[in-house]
């Protein structure tokens, strides 16, 4: 902030160009630690394989999330939220304690 201030007293000679420029460098790093969090692509794949197993109707209901969400990743797309794939991974595991459950 002491940038923001240095450079708020020589603005009247650059303008509020120079301004601006000080306040993004300023909240620059706050803006850095909010990146998109990567996922192993082989971790997905093998989510997506056990996800296969069952019908998409049935994964929506369990796990609340839409069913074009769970269709789209079925499909081969990596793009989804970690919330989305953390509720996707909890009813997958409970369906296939489900089903060894059952065999028993």
């Amino acid at each position: 902030m002491k940038i923001v201030s240095a450079v708020a007293a020589g603005a009247e000679e650059f303008g509020s160009a120079l301004l601006i420029v000080a306040a993004w460098l300023a909240i620059r790093p706050v803006l850095d630690s909010h990146a998109p969090r990567a996922v192993d692509t082989k971790y997905l794949d093998q989510i997506r394989a056990q996800a296969e197993q069952f019908s998409t109707k049935l994964l929506s209901r369990l796990s609340s999330i839409a069913e074009c969400a769970i269709r789209n990743f079925k499909n081969g797309k990596n793009v989804i939220k970690p919330l989305t794939l953390r509720k996707l991974t909890k009813a997958i595991r409970g369906l296939q304690n489900q089903e060894t459950l059952g065999r028993l």
